[in-house]
C-alpha cells in the first residue's frame, strides 16, 4: 500500500499540472526503485483516478485495475467543479467528531436519513 504524494507520510512536493498525472508519474518512480515491473492496482477514489492515469501512461506496466469511485474520470455537466463533495472533503476538519462526520457523509449520499450518529 502506498501513500499518495503529499497525504500520510510521504514526502509533500508541490503538485505540478494534473494531481492525478503526477501522482500516477510518482508510482512510477516508486516502482522503478524498488525493481518492479508490471503491477495490479486497487484504487479508490483518489488512489482510483491515479491507477486510471498510470494505465494509461504505463500499459506496459499496469495488469488489472480494481476502481473503487475513481476521481477525476468524471465531467460534470449539471453542476460546477468541484462538487460539494469535494469541498467538504478538503474543508473536513483535523478534529473530526461524530457530528462532522456525519455531515460530510450526508454530501455523498442521495438519501441523507440514511446517514445518523447513532453508529
Amino acid at each position: 500500500m502506498v501513500d499518495m504524494p503529499g497525504f500520510g507520510r510521504s514526502d509533500k512536493p508541490p503538485v505540478t499540472g494534473n494531481y492525478f498525472t503526477f501522482a500516477a508519474g510518482a508510482l512510477a518512480g516508486l516502482l522503478g526503485e524498488l525493481g518492479i515491473g508490471r503491477v495490479h492496482l486497487v484504487g479508490n477514489s483518489l488512489g482510483g483516478g491515479t491507477a486510471v492515469r498510470f494505465a494509461l501512461g504505463h500499459p506496459e506496466r499496469a495488469g488489472r485495475l480494481v476502481l473503487m469511485g475513481p476521481g477525476g474520470l468524471n465531467l460534470n455537466v449539471f453542476a460546477p467543479d468541484p462538487t460539494e463533495g469535494v469541498k467538504a472533503l478538503v474543508a473536513f476538519p483535523a478534529d473530526p467528531t461524530e457530528e462532522k462526520l456525519a455531515a460530510f457523509l450526508r454530501t455523498l449520499v442521495y438519501d441523507q436519513r440514511l446517514i445518523t450518529t447513532s453508529w
